[in-house]
């Protein structure tokens, strides 16, 4: 699939109607970016190649690869390919090796964290009043909504994970980009190499890390077992891990009239858009 001005999720959506079968029956290993043109793989489940090729869309262009027995499933994602142009910028020497691993701009919506704190402090008729539900029964009205509420969890999980990091950062400092919710701190050398937890109801946390966390979700009055949801169990889970540092590989770029062209990749669920900022701060 190669798209523009699409998220994948409304991508298949428009890919199920136009098949005429389950948006489940369509397979794919990570999403992409709406802002960009992007292509990936997707399986799909006995639909001919002939009307794979049939399809015709402005914005959404289908190539057929071949047959595989297995469907494509989140997670089977081994990294990503990145070619960025920059403009505007002067023409200096660029190299990059590695990376903070912080979440960007594009896992947080002007809602999301808003939610995500409600939600935690188990104000359900308030999450209701902005999501514009009416009815007298905000846990009832919020159990078809625990797709949004689920991406609010993470939303918050990855803004906390960027601040710790950021302080854990911060004696180190050479390079700060601010973004919407605090400032991205990057360093010359990864000062550690242990993973960072992503908070959660069973996260075993020690030393200082331990008392950033605290301090993090007392500010917002929260706890950590409040990550246990009696009324939807299905939002809860267990704590996962990510890399503070990932490898920036086969980085090149080039420079024209002010304009840099970089080309490199990273493992997936990392931010291109970062490699840039910290490049370019």
């Amino acid at each position: 699939l190669k798209k523009k001005d699409y998220t994948t999720l409304k991508a298949l959506e428009v890919l199920s109607r136009h098949f005429r079968i389950p948006i489940q029956f369509i397979g794919y290993a990570g999403l992409k970016d709406k802002t960009a043109i992007t292509t990936q793989y997707l399986s799909f489940f006995r639909v001919r190649k002939e009307i794979l090729e049939s399809f015709r869309h402005p914005d959404l262009d289908l190539y057929f690869v071949g047959y595989g027995k297995q469907a494509l499933k989140t997670g089977d994602l081994l990294g990503n390919s990145f070619i960025i142009t920059v403009r505007e910028v002067e023409e200096k020497p660029l190299s990059i090796s590695y990376l903070e691993n912080y979440f960007d701009e594009q896992r947080f919506s002007t809602k999301n964290i808003i939610l995500a704190k409600l939600l935690l402090q188990k104000k359900f008729k308030e999450i209701c009043e902005l999501l514009e539900l009416e009815g007298k029964d905000p846990v009832g009205l919020l159990q078809s909504k625990l797709s949004i509420l689920k991406l609010c969890l993470h939303a918050y999980q990855s803004y906390l994970f960027n601040k710790v990091l950021a302080t854990l950062l911060k004696p180190y400092q050479t390079g700060l980009v601010p973004y919407s919710l605090g400032n991205f701190i990057f360093v010359q050398e990864p000062p550690f190499s242990d993973p960072l937890a992503l908070i959660n109801f069973d996260t075993i946390l020690e030393g200082e890390i331990c008392e950033l966390y605290k301090t993090f979700l007392a500010e917002d009055g929260i706890t950590q077992e409040d990550f246990i949801f009696k009324q939807f169990p299905r939002l809860i889970s267990e704590t996962v891990y990510r890399d503070c540092f990932v490898p920036v590989k086969d980085f090149n770029y080039e420079f024209k009239d002010g304009t840099a062209v970089l080309k490199f990749s990273l493992p997936k669920g990392s931010y291109g858009s970062l490699v840039v900022k910290k490049l370019f701060c």
